[in-house]
This record gives structure tokens, sequence and C-alpha cells, in this order.
């Protein structure tokens, strides 16, 4: 378990400054994220991502005692299911988003969002920058921070607490930027670690989290695919951070976690 140091000082150092003001009036904002076997994820993302949305719904796993114990602790009624292990699967990610998300409101903004993505300072202001179209999905870019170590670096410095510069430079820290999913045939498609829409298009097409997959894999882009090429949609006023506790290949965890602690 992470010592409380590392979720109060993200805390404190990141709190939007009016994430309710008028130019975000009217949003109601809603994440959904499964953590299964990601506690150590979860100290660190959950408390500094909690601030920029009006519901919040974690969906785990009877086993994952402790990622309960995270979300009581920020005041969140865990969503506990094994569905993901049905049919013998090793890990139907998709099933568990789609439990999540029927406990969502579900009126407005959607964002599912993995467990081990950090957003940036001012999130909810900065994303409301862009004017959102109810019949698109979007994706952000995402930089990797690959180790406490590292981790530790970023939150201690000042390009951790703000992305823009002079009010109107958008700026990175210097980090290993992750891949963006651009297909040849189907284009850029928002993935898993995070995709916004709008709960009003899934209704009105009667979607859901496409679950034919055994595993965490292939999922996300299926799901992208239920929206056009053109309004399929890259954010430009935000980037997250993509927390790994090592460098590792492509898809280690899709059927369970094995990667080292974070």
């Amino acid at each position: 378990m992470a010592p409380f140091f590392f979720y109060s000082v993200i805390s404190s150092m990141s709190r939007d400054l009016d994430p309710r003001s008028p130019r975000n009036s009217g949003r109601y904002l809603e994440m959904v994220t499964v953590c299964v076997n990601y506690p150590d994820f979860l100290w660190v993302t959950l408390p500094h991502n909690l601030q920029y949305f009006d519901n919040v719904v974690v969906v785990t796993s009877f086993a994952d005692r402790e990622t309960q114990q995270i979300c009581r602790h920020f005041n969140i009624d865990p969503v506990i299911t094994d569905c993901f292990y049905e049919s013998e699967d090793p890990f139907n990610k998709a099933r568990g988003i789609n439990l999540g998300l029927s406990h969502l409101r579900y009126n407005d903004w959607v964002a599912h969002i993995d467990a081990d993505i950090l957003l940036p300072h001012n999130f909810r202001n900065n994303l409301f920058m862009t004017p959102l179209n109810k019949e698109c999905i979007y994706g952000m870019d995402r930089q990797n921070v690959i180790g406490r170590k590292e981790y530790n670096k970023l939150i201690k410095s000042s390009a951790f607490n703000k992305q823009y510069r002079d009010k109107f430079l958008f700026e990175k820290p210097v980090l290993e930027e992750g891949a963006r999913l651009v297909h040849r045939e189907f284009g850029y498609c928002p993935i898993g670690f995070f995709q916004l829409w709008h709960g009003s298009y899934m209704k009105k097409w009667n979607l859901k989290y496409p679950d034919n997959q055994y595993g965490a894999e292939r999922s996300d882009v299926q799901h992208a695919l239920q929206w056009k090429r053109e309004n399929r949609l890259l954010l430009p006023t935000v980037s997250c951070f993509h927390l790994e506790s090592e460098r590792s290949k492509q898809g280690v965890n899709w059927h369970g976690r094995v990667s080292a602690e974070f």
C-alpha cells in the first residue's frame, strides 16, 4: 500500500482552481475506471483525478480488497464483480466497463480512464476549452512515466503543475511520448487509456462497450470504431501521464496484472 504522502502531495499540488467556473456550468462529467490488481497505481491516480468529475465509478474484483479499501477511503462505493472471468476468460475487461457504465447517470459526458492514468493539472477547465461535439468520441495524447523515481521527479516539478505557459503556449514535460493508434484502414482511434464520449450517442444507437474479447486487448478499438472516422478526434488542449512500474512489452497485463509493483 502506498503511503499517504504520495497521494496527499499530488492532491494538494493540483487542485483545479475553479472546476465549476461559468465556462463549465451545466456540464456533468462522469468517469468509469476498471481496477483489478492495480491498487498501487490507484493510490496515486484516484485522489488527483477525483477532483475533476461529478461522479466516479470504480469496478474491481472480489479478491482485490486493497482497491475496495482505496475506494472507500475516498468515499466511493466500488462496484465489485467477477464478470471478468465468466466463460473461463482470463480477464474480459470490457464486461467490467459495461457494468461500470450501468452505474453512471449517463446523461452528459462520460470518460473511461485506466487506473494508471494521471490527468493533467486543471484538466476539467482545459478539457472544456475544446467545443465538444456530442456525436464524437475523443482521445488524448499521453506521456509515459516509468518507475516511482521518475514519477516523484515529475510531481515535484513545475512542469506537472501546468501545461500552459504565458497563458497561451501548450507545453508538455520532457518525457517519453506514448503512441497514438492510427490504423492504416480506419485512421485515428482513441484507445482505452482515455476515451470521452456523450451518453446520448450510446443511447441513440443502443450501443455498449464491445465485450467479445477474452482479454483487455482490442475491445477499446472496437468501441472507438462505433463512431465514424470524422467523429474520432484528438483533444488539442490536454495530455495525460501514463504511469508504469517498469519498461514492459506491449500487452503484458492484457490477461491480468503480471508487471512489477509501482
